[in-house]
């Protein structure tokens, strides 16, 4: 094997190297303005849900649900395959159960590479 060869073959491993894509370990991010962590609402009147998903390459999964604390009855959910990199929710909702009036908001999201943010907020429905 000429010494040019072997130059070359080096050179193609490194550059062959340097091109593989590096796993994405950042987690996506989840931002809830609304409901806010220990609020109080009106029983009765429409909850403004606004969450919105971000992640830095491509969302793969998407979920939240509205849990009441007293029986853990789910009064409300949603579960989406997302293949974007942002998603947002922005809906008004109206829960009408009458047991619970101590709630907890769960969010979860998964991004293409299995990283996985959880997010949570209680609050008050009176």
């Amino acid at each position: 094997m000429s010494k040019n060869t072997i130059v070359l073959a080096i050179c193609s491993l490194f550059i062959f190297e340097q091109c593989k894509s590096k796993k994405d370990t950042e987690s996506p991010v989840v931002s809830i303005s609304n409901p806010q962590e220990g609020a109080n609402y009106t029983k009765g009147q429409n909850l403004n849900l606004k969450i919105n998903f971000t992640d830095n390459d491509e969302l793969h999964h998407v979920v939240w649900s509205i849990q009441g604390k007293q029986n853990n009855v789910i009064v409300s959910q949603y579960d989406m395959h997302v293949d974007n990199s942002s998603w947002s929710i922005d809906t008004n909702i109206m829960i009408t159960d009458s047991i619970n009036t101590d709630y907890l908001l769960s969010t979860e999201t998964e991004d293409h590479s299995e990283n996985l943010t959880k997010k949570t907020v209680s609050f008050s429905i009176k």
